[in-house]
């Protein structure tokens, strides 16, 4: 090999270098630009989804205003069936009998 065909090839591996930089830096730009546009979408989201609840806690509170028995009606409801639910869980675990 003459010194000719080694700059030929040295100049080849120096493109091919530079060709493969790019590529990755493309990349990594792209996978940037994603990763922002996927957190301004939770953002968005997270915010939606914060003012639901807002909204419905105020409807919970307007409703418990307007009607109290109603709502102490559904709490009790709410906390017995809480209760049996916690219940067998804790009698599955002392008894194994409901196993099988």
């Amino acid at each position: 090999m003459d010194k000719e065909e080694m700059e030929d090839i040295e100049s080849q591996m120096d493109d091919l270098r530079q060709q493969l930089e790019e590529m990755g830096e493309r990349k990594i730009k792209k996978a940037k630009m994603k990763a922002r546009q996927f957190a301004e979408m939770i953002s968005e989201k997270s915010k939606a989804a914060g003012e639901k609840a807002k909204m419905a806690g105020r409807d919970i509170d307007k409703f418990a205003h307007e009607k109290p028995w109603a709502a102490i009606g559904v709490a009790a409801a709410v906390g017995m069936i809480a209760g049996l639910i916690v219940g067998a869980g804790a009698a599955k675990k002392k008894y194994k009998c409901f196993h099988e």
